[in-house]
């Protein structure tokens, strides 16, 4: 979503990092609270607010979705540049 800054909590963004820290160690969280807190972050309330048409709430819908894909992105550098490709898999 959009992180810490001008005013902002960024706890949408802290609570995914919590959540792939915990996967990473090898735990199997309930994702729920997770999921709450990207919700209810500044960030979270702005997608659901129907008077903000700079926010659609259907792009909140897709962030919260877990498990969407079954792979993920790895950043690599190349030619000096940071890109994301698929992991291999």
């Amino acid at each position: 979503m959009t992180g810490a800054h001008g005013g902002r909590d960024g706890d949408e963004d802290l609570a995914c990092a919590e959540y792939v820290h915990a996967l990473l160690r090898g735990e199997q969280p309930d994702v729920t609270p997770y999921l709450d807190r990207v919700r209810a972050s500044d960030s979270g309330r702005r997608f659901a607010d129907v008077t903000q048409p700079d926010f659609p709430p259907a792009d909140l819908a897709l962030a919260v979705e877990v498990d969407r894909f079954k792979f993920a992105m790895v950043v690599a550098r190349r030619d000096g540049a940071l890109v994301l490709e698929r992991a291999a898999g």
